[in-house]
């Protein structure tokens, strides 16, 4: 059966890239940000199934359900940068019906349908970004953190074949970051760096598995991975991902690799 998926996508969730576009630090990830945008114009999908790692959920697994919001966000860290005035349109009838295909292995998920909902940092990058006029409607998906690799995993398949089901094609994209180490006394963005060269290695390995497409390699790294670089949420996001792509790709390519006031961040474009 062909395939739903018109493309995939890695991007970090911080919103300096958007706060400070201007630092020469910060450039690899805006411009690669910017390519990722082009490439979901072209690849057109109905849909776009989004999973954050910022959006943190302890009881059951949230999605988004009121069919339009907006907001304008003010991040916690990096608030004397500014704000981000954001707005998404959500494609309600499939978030509704993976609501009820979860229940099938076992995951308890409600809909969040809420005005004022306090939206995650990266689904505003994300949306800011790449569908900025809001001309593509939105499943958006939460991180529960009782949810380990494998049921990240299952739901980004369940949220596709949910798509499937109603015949709407959908690209998919998972948003976290790499390594996690910060400096903690803040940085110059224009010298910005990853943390540490051992952070920096570990980042250039995973994404040489990546774009290596060699699946199994990659998920036996990632344990490893998370524990050496303190990777953003042991990498769920990349799990999403590889469970919505059915755990297979034809390609994958870096566009864009840097540090964000020392963690790492990479936008990667993943072909079905």
């Amino acid at each position: 059966m062909k395939s739903n998926v018109k493309s995939a996508y890695l991007i970090p969730g911080s919103p300096l890239p958007l706060l400070r576009s201007d630092a020469v630090g910060l450039r690899p990830i805006v411009e690669g940000l910017d390519r990722a945008r082009k490439s979901l114009e072209a690849a057109a999908p109905d849909t776009v199934i989004v999973y954050s790692t910022g959006w943190i959920a302890v009881v059951d697994q949230m999605w988004l359900t009121r069919p339009h919001m907006t907001g304008r966000f003010v991040d916690g860290t990096w608030h004397e940068f500014g704000h981000i005035d954001w707005e998404i349109d959500v494609a309600v009838p499939i978030a509704e019906r993976a609501i009820a295909s979860t229940e099938a292995f076992g995951i308890k998920s409600r809909g969040c349908d809420y005005d004022g909902f306090p939206i995650d940092a990266g689904t505003i990058v994300f949306s800011k970004s790449m569908n900025a006029t809001a001309s593509i409607p939105l499943v958006v998906t939460s991180n529960n953190l009782y949810h380990d690799w494998e049921i990240t995993r299952k739901i980004g398949q369940v949220a596709v074949e949910t798509a499937a089901a109603q015949g709407k094609t959908v690209s998919i994209v998972g948003i976290g970051g790499l390594s996690g180490s910060i400096f903690r006394d803040g940085v110059d963005f224009d010298n910005d760096r990853i943390y540490s060269p051992e952070d920096d290695a570990a980042n250039g390995k995973l994404i040489e598995l990546v774009t290596s497409g060699d699946v199994e390699r990659l998920e036996a790294y990632v344990p490893e991975y998370s524990k050496v670089a303190r990777a953003d949420m042991g990498m769920k996001h990349l799990g999403f991902l590889l469970g919505a792509l059915g755990g297979t790709y034809s390609s994958a390519e870096c566009l864009g690799y840097g540090p964000l006031c020392g963690s790492g961040g990479a936008v990667v474009e993943f072909t079905p």
